[in-house]
């Protein structure tokens, strides 16, 4: 006989009570931060065995919705046993948990209320707390405030860098720019991606992203508080152009990695380290899109990132595209060459100059794959411009295939994400935030809602449905990052981390690549990661693991609103 609904409300209220007690399982892997009331919610159980679910009300303890567990599935990328929990017809906003009898309550989410645009604001806010050459203020930083470090205004030019008019060991200035992950360096191939990954999301959603506040010292302006903080890292590349040959420095890095202190304490020299034509093309790219983007803001400075772009390619175009290498003294991040970055640039430059020029290296190019957008890999990104810009056919077509080819990897992983074994890979986080990018413009380009629906399933890996049952995102969720590999979090004295980064993630390889890098939670694709700030495998952050995120939070958070 069904117990009354009195005495079952009276259970719950003692489960619910119990369970404030104690730490919620993170047996219950789910989105830790929200949903909105019509989307999609998915659990993956842990354990397999279990029938079903119920959605309990914190406000009052009832349950509202009940459900039946999926059948068992092994996923030998993590070697667990998982069930799914479909909960999507939980369209009530409110604050609720779900509770597997026999396993327990999950952690808390939310449903209906504005989480999405609470997250893109915390994500691009990450990259104004990682300012270069400023001190940032406790009106705009909070807790999170800093001294002045790295002014960059005496930068040494490199013997590998070095030319008749600028010898080793001259100075110039170069400040400005983002820190480009857990360490203090600024490399251009990686600002160039993270620059135009963001500048692409503003083109396609800036009529959301314009009323986007992000409290930045240059908020109230005529210009969109997104394309300010942008523009802070493109005034720092425009500074890495040599001015009497239209080369790019590939780099401006202390000779090695300065130890876990605030950035004001460092005080070795810096130095712009060789030139490449994978910085010029990526360089040249970036600010071709820029000029665009920019123009009805400041003309002057539109014409000025053209003029640059168009110098960058030609030094390029002359000269063999080889991958760069460190030179012997130093040992910071290499970066060392971009697959198809020439396309891209040609691409880019194309669509805005029109000139032939352009179109004939286009031309020339088999460019008949889609690789994997990363910096690199920048294969993916003519594709993402001719589709958005020229609205091309072809690249329609290859955008699509690639989005039906990630649907299809989906539905076969039952975290609902497209990754397979190879794509457990540093940075995996990124990997995944960019395929949830191709997914949104696909969506774009067809109105299909599978793509989008695969796009928000990404987004809810990374905040906690997931092998490791963490939210990925520093700040955000109840199981979430608190070490990582991050100079200023470990060395500020704030418990905190940094809000609004996503670390690594999941890396298969990661012992190999980091010896010291402690003890993983798990030792498979899926989970092997660790907490821990010694890994810069699995748990640093980077601005071009955090651009596409925020491409993929302004696409959900534009058409959710």
């Amino acid at each position: 006989m069904p117990l009354p609904k009195t005495l079952l409300s009276l259970g719950l209220c003692a489960a619910l009570s119990a369970a404030h007690a104690t730490e919620s399982t993170s047996l219950i892997r789910l989105n830790q931060v929200g949903y909105p009331e019509d989307g999609e919610k998915i659990a993956s159980v842990v354990g397999g065995g279990f029938e079903t679910f119920r959605v309990i009300d914190l406000d009052t303890g009832e349950s509202v919705l009940e459900g039946k567990l999926t059948s068992a599935v092994d996923w030998p990328l993590s070697g667990e046993t998982l069930q799914q929990a479909d909960f999507s017809k939980l369209d009530d906003a409110g604050h609720y948990r779900l509770l597997v009898d026999d396993l327990g309550l999950s952690h808390d989410f939310d449903v209906g209320g504005k989480e999405r645009r609470d997250l893109l604001i915390s994500t691009i806010r990450g990259f104004y707390l990682h300012r270069v050459s400023t001190a940032l203020e406790p009106e705009y930083a909070g807790k999170f405030a800093r001294p002045l470090g790295h002014p960059d205004m005496d930068v040494v030019v490199h013997k590998s860098a070095a030319t008749e008019a600028r010898p080793a060991g001259s100075t110039y200035a170069a400040p400005k720019g983002w820190y480009d992950a857990g360490d203090y360096n600024k490399y251009v191939v990686n600002s160039g991606i993270t620059c135009y990954t963001m500048m692409l999301a503003y083109e396609l959603y800036g009529d959301y992203l314009d009323e986007v506040p992000l409290n930045i010292p240059e908020s109230g302006n005529t210009v969109p508080d997104l394309l300010d903080e942008i523009r802070w890292n493109l005034d720092w590349m425009l500074n890495m152009q040599e001015p009497e040959s239209g080369a790019v420095y590939h780099k401006l890095t202390h000779l090695n990695f300065q130890g876990f202190v605030m950035p004001q304490e460092v005080t070795a020299k810096r130095y712009f380290v060789g030139k490449s034509t994978s910085a010029a093309y990526c360089f040249a790219a970036t600010m071709a899109r820029a000029s665009v983007v920019y123009q009805d803001f400041d003309p002057a400075y539109a014409h000025q990132c053209l003029e640059a772009a168009q110098k960058a390619f030609a030094w390029a175009n002359k000269r063999e595209d080889v991958p760069f290498k460190n030179p012997s003294d130093v040992v910071t991040g290499e970066y060392g060459y971009s697959e198809g970055a020439r396309d891209w640039a040609a691409a880019e430059l194309a669509e805005v100059t029109g000139e032939a020029l352009y179109r004939d290296v286009l031309a020339e190019s088999s460019h008949d794959a889609y690789g994997k957008p990363s910096w690199a890999d920048s294969r993916a990104l003519v594709f993402w411009s001719q589709l958005v810009h020229e609205k091309d056919k072809a690249a329609r077509k290859m955008v699509v295939s690639e989005a039906d080819r990630l649907l299809q990897i989906a539905e076969d992983n039952p975290y609902g994400v497209p990754m397979l074994e190879e794509d457990f890979i540093w940075g995996s986080n990124g990997e995944l935030a960019n395929r949830g990018v191709t997914l949104l413009l696909a969506y774009k380009a067809t109105g299909k809602d599978a793509y989008y629906h695969a796009a928000e399933q990404c987004l809810d890996y990374i905040l906690g449905r997931n092998a490791l049952g963490y939210s990925f995102l520093m700040g955000w969720g109840d199981l979430q990052v608190e070490h990582p590999h991050h100079r200023i979090s470990s060395a500020d004295g704030i418990d905190q981390p940094y809000p609004g980064w996503v670390v690594g993630g999941p890396n298969a390889i990661a012992a190999d690549q980091e010896p010291a890098g402690g003890i993983y939670f798990g030792h498979l694709p899926a989970n092997t990661y660790i907490d821990g700030k010694a890994s810069y495998a699995t748990n640093e952050v980077a601005l071009n693991w955090n651009a596409p995120l925020v491409f993929l939070l302004s696409g959900l958070a534009a058409e959710e609103e």
